[in-house]
């Protein structure tokens, strides 16, 4: 919908004593210069043709979104904080959590499950590999389809700086394979740096920004040495099924460890905690929360087609997943599982 409006901008007003909430800065991290208030609004006479592709892709994610949330309402209607969980882990959206549920998520340091990320993009870009794989499509044509999927997935997320830097980093590396070249991580993080700080300077003062790229150069600087160390420690077995879940739970315990390394800084900074549960908590986490956003596209996809069978899914296929890791946050968000941190002198 369209609305006209007279008023005058200002620039928004900053914080009012010393070391209070400056509003200035807060917009400014959005984008946002100046601000205006009115009181008296009506509706356009003519619609607003708008012609950017940022305002096109922007509009086709909300209204992905809305229909991803639609479907998952209409098939979780009995189970609400399953419901608000699927919308955090597929989208980022926090809304619908109350109060206790979410406190829970980030006291056990697995919000980044609902905060949509890097790893929501890979679960992604892992169903397409498979899909596309079983279909045995030539990799180029792959890589052509792939690439406006993760981005109308980007814009149905908000383009929030966690999710721009992870697609960024994505098709970096999809480009240096298409030309046979070497990826680099740490090339590909710092040039999603630059492009959003390029866009928009204040963007790194926002804590998304922060935590989102110390976890990721934490996980560049520390997950390789720190494999490396488990393995002349404790070597692999020999037997071939112990070695898979053997290496699967030291993978997910690495990452989370060297994310957390990365992290301590703001951490303290901002939490004044880190849960050591959480290490623990993403070994059992990780593989539910990739089952439970697989299965929430294709609960979405089938509300499309027809809702019946998406809600016989939900109920008998997502509920137990998704409530298992709300009683796994509950758990792990327990006093005994938290080291408290003092706050460290502003960097």
């Amino acid at each position: 919908d369209s609305v006209t409006f007279l008023a005058h901008l200002t620039r928004p007003e900053g914080a009012t004593y010393s070391g209070g909430f400056d509003y200035r800065h807060h917009l400014y991290r959005q984008g946002v210069r100046y601000s205006t208030y009115t009181t008296e609004l009506k509706q356009a006479d003519t619609a607003v043709s708008h012609h950017s592709l940022s305002y096109t892709l922007e509009s086709l994610g909300l209204a992905i979104r809305e229909s991803v949330f639609g479907a998952v309402d209409a098939s979780l209607f009995n189970r609400p904080q399953e419901a608000a969980l699927l919308k955090g882990l597929l989208l980022g959206d926090n809304e619908g959590f109350t109060a206790e549920q979410y406190q829970n998520f980030v006291d056990s340091g697995l919000v980044h499950i609902i905060s949509t990320s890097g790893m929501h993009l890979m679960f992604l870009f892992g169903l397409l590999t498979v899909l596309f794989g079983r279909l045995r499509l030539p990799r180029w044509l792959v890589r052509l389809i792939t690439v406006p999927v993760l981005l109308m997935f980007s814009a149905a997320a908000a383009f929030t700086p966690s999710i721009c830097r992870s697609l960024i980093m994505l098709l970096l590396v999809l480009l240096a394979i298409q030309l046979q070249k070497e990826p680099d991580s740490l090339t590909s993080l710092s040039f999603a740096a630059l492009l959003l700080a390029l866009q928009n300077p204040y963007t790194i003062t926002g804590y998304s920004f922060q935590l989102s790229f110390s976890a990721t150069l934490g996980i560049i600087l520390f997950s390789a040495p720190l494999t490396q160390k488990l393995n002349v420690t404790f070597p692999l077995p020999d037997a071939k099924h112990a070695r898979f879940f053997r290496r699967e739970i030291q993978n997910s315990m690495v990452l989370s460890l060297s994310g957390n390394l990365g992290l301590g800084y703001f951490l303290a900074r901002f939490f004044n905690r880190f849960s050591w549960g959480g290490i623990v908590a993403n070994i059992l986490l990780v593989p539910l929360a990739s089952f439970s956003f697989a299965g929430g596209l294709i609960l979405w996809l089938l509300d499309l087609l027809y809702p019946p069978f998406a809600i016989a899914f939900a109920q008998f296929f997502l509920a137990l997943p998704l409530w298992l890791m709300n009683v796994l946050a509950h758990f792990f968000s327990q006093s005994r599982f938290l080291f408290y941190l003092p706050t460290p002198h502003l960097s």
